[in-house]
């Protein structure tokens, strides 16, 4: 008889990332079966998702045959693309336009992020407005958690940041969102979930809203003209944080 064993566990990086239509990206797939083993292959196709198929039911299939195994199929293709690191929860904070939420989901799938939740938004929730601004993000609307506090909302995170266009006569660490990032992935690393705040459009987080905190994230625009819009903002640090988890993935690549 032929055993049988399901891959878990699975984790890509993008070694090579080509553009245009006929670059190919060349991915490592990393997984580990149900009786403990790691798996690692290469895959080379013209866009992630079939460069990681390729890597787990062409090299991974053969490698086991070989030894009289019979891998099963995950149960969908995204779970090749999820990271096993905890992801930076989103936290809005009072958001007085549902359409602003809608716009976050879309900036939030953009970029590989999927946790949204919301401290006392003006209207209530859900909110058909939002629907029209999140252009097919619609899982992250749907999976939206409601919370009547800041801690309520922080109560599974271990490191936040709060975003503020103005000084604060607090003491507190401040960081342009690069490095803001940076701090994140180190706490993503060592499995810890981090939050990023935004506050209300019209007047951002209050002294006590930051309080919570552990550090403030100030982006450096104009000094006249320094307000961003809620979801430039979102999109802004959801990008920093794409940039710089994909960064840390290609260093720590072994030369193939």
């Amino acid at each position: 008889g032929v055993n049988s064993v399901s891959l878990v566990d699975y984790k890509v990086r993008i070694i090579d990332s080509g553009s245009g239509t006929e670059a190919t990206t060349r991915v490592l797939i990393e997984c580990e079966d149900n009786n403990g083993d790691r798996w690692r292959s290469v895959g080379l196709s013209t866009n992630i998702i079939d460069a990681s198929v390729m890597a787990l039911y062409d090299s991974l299939t053969w490698r086991l045959l070989s030894l009289g195994i019979t891998p099963e199929a995950p149960a969908n293709y995204n779970t090749v693309l999820k990271s096993n690191i905890p992801y930076p929860v989103l936290v809005l904070v009072r958001t007085q336009l549902p359409e602003n939420i809608g716009s976050t989901a879309r900036a939030m799938t953009n970029f590989g992020l999927s946790d949204l939740r919301l401290v006392s938004p003006r209207e209530s929730w859900p909110n058909k407005g939002a629907k029209s601004r999140a252009a097919g993000a619609d899982s992250i609307l749907e999976n939206i958690q409601v919370f009547e506090s800041i801690p309520e909302a922080l109560h599974d995170v271990s490191y936040t940041v709060s975003l503020t266009a103005r000084n604060r006569d607090i003491t507190k660490i401040e960081f342009g969102p690069e490095h803001a990032v940076k701090k994140i992935l180190y706490y993503s690393e060592k499995n810890e979930k981090s939050a990023i705040i935004f506050g209300p459009e019209q007047s951002g987080l209050t002294n006590d809203e930051i309080s919570v905190s552990n550090a403030l994230v100030r982006v450096p625009t104009e000094i006249n003209f320094s307000s961003l819009n809620l979801a430039q903002a979102v999109l802004l640090m959801s990008w920093e944080w794409r940039s710089e988890e994909h960064t840390s993935e290609l260093q720590s690549q072994p030369d193939l």
